[in-house]
């Protein structure tokens, strides 16, 4: 949509099946309710309401027979420039934070996804203003901690490397000469 930074949509629907993505995503609901199930923790969502979805992370939403949802993709690698993601997990929601940066960062979506809807050929330049004052935004006033996947994924690997090592050294030890 604007270059290889960001991708937006808005739907009436749901996940029929859990989802992961590479990029994070931005959730925004405009209208109805919806439940969204992250891992195992599950989040009511009413009008106006946002969170971030962390790369990789498995998530569904169900939305009401009225619910409609934005999403908003950022490129992983490009916002990598800007927030260090690789063993990092964001964690910013319409409920944590000052109230102060919940509003702006509310109204700054607001503002994203109606030039998104409006004329977008006209409005390309402004979306992608706003997009930077949201990733400042991200950066500036969001919690960015260790990512518990990524540690426990990359201890998961380190066990089977190491286990792979023993399994080669034994061969190596004990084979004939």
């Amino acid at each position: 949509m604007f270059g290889s930074l960001v991708r937006l949509e808005i739907s009436d629907e749901g996940s029929r099946v859990p989802e992961s993505h590479r990029d994070p995503c931005i959730l925004f609901l405009f209208q109805g309710k919806a439940e969204v199930t992250v891992g195992n923790h599950h989040v009511a969502m009413n009008p106006e309401d946002y969170m971030v979805i962390n790369s990789f992370e498995i998530y569904s939403v169900s939305l009401s027979d009225e619910g409609l949802l934005g999403r908003l993709h950022m490129n992983y690698a490009e916002l990598s420039d800007y927030l260090d993601l690789a063993e990092n997990d964001i964690r910013c929601s319409a409920y944590a934070g000052n109230r102060e940066m919940r509003e702006r960062f509310r109204r700054r979506l607001k503002q994203i996804f109606s030039y998104y809807e409006g004329r977008r050929g006209e409005n390309a330049s402004r979306v992608m203003a706003l997009y930077f004052e949201l990733l400042y935004d991200l950066r500036m006033n969001c919690m960015v901690k260790k990512s518990e996947r990524i540690v426990a994924r990359r201890n998961d690997d380190a066990a089977v490397e190491e286990t792979i090592r023993r399994f080669l050294d034994c061969l190596l030890y004990t084979s004939p000469s």
